[in-house]
């Protein structure tokens, strides 16, 4: 999995205090777009960012965290579940396409299954593909051909599945005979 960068403020037009986004009317597709993907990848990874805040105020503020966490958060159970979360996987074990509730069931499967590295990047990819994170580019028709089979797989039975691999493993990624 790829660590995540450490976190500085956003450079976007992004008013992150705001409660609406209000983009000029000669905002250009290309700035449009890049707004929604800060917005996406903000979104994703806040649970982390909280987290890892509580935890750093454990450590280093422990009498005054107990009396400063109440008042701000709404939902104490999301803070707590944040803040272990955060701890679980510190930011070298953290996939920046995945919040931690995308991540931790793959990591329980990894670990469960005992999959090796290559296998997990495959499924977490596969998860990407599901949540709509992966998209093909204008520019790459193979990306259609690769969503295409990836779509095929993820409605394939389990048999099928393993069916498949292993008539992709003996054609040698050649041409596959019906």
């Amino acid at each position: 999995m790829t660590a995540l960068a450490p976190m500085s403020p956003p450079m976007s037009a992004i008013d992150t205090s705001a409660l609406a986004l209000a983009l000029p009317d000669n905002t250009s597709f290309d700035t449009w777009l890049s707004e929604g993907r800060t917005l996406a990848a903000t979104k994703r990874h806040m649970d982390f960012l909280i987290g890892d805040w509580i935890n750093f105020g454990r450590q280093h503020f422990p009498e005054q965290i107990q009396e400063s966490l109440p008042g701000l958060f709404d939902d104490m159970k999301l803070a707590k579940r944040a803040e272990k979360t955060a701890a679980a996987f510190p930011p070298h074990l953290r996939d920046a396409a995945l919040t931690f509730e995308e991540a931790l069931p793959l990591l329980k499967q990894a670990h469960d299954e005992k999959l090796p590295a290559r296998k997990l990047r495959v499924q977490a990819m596969l998860r990407k593909v599901e949540t709509g994170q992966v998209m093909p580019r204008d520019d790459d028709p193979e990306d259609d051909e690769l969503l295409a089979c990836i779509r095929a797989w993820n409605r394939a039975r389990h048999s099928v599945r393993e069916d498949f691999a292993e008539m992709v493993a003996e054609s040698g990624f050649g041409i596959i005979e019906p």
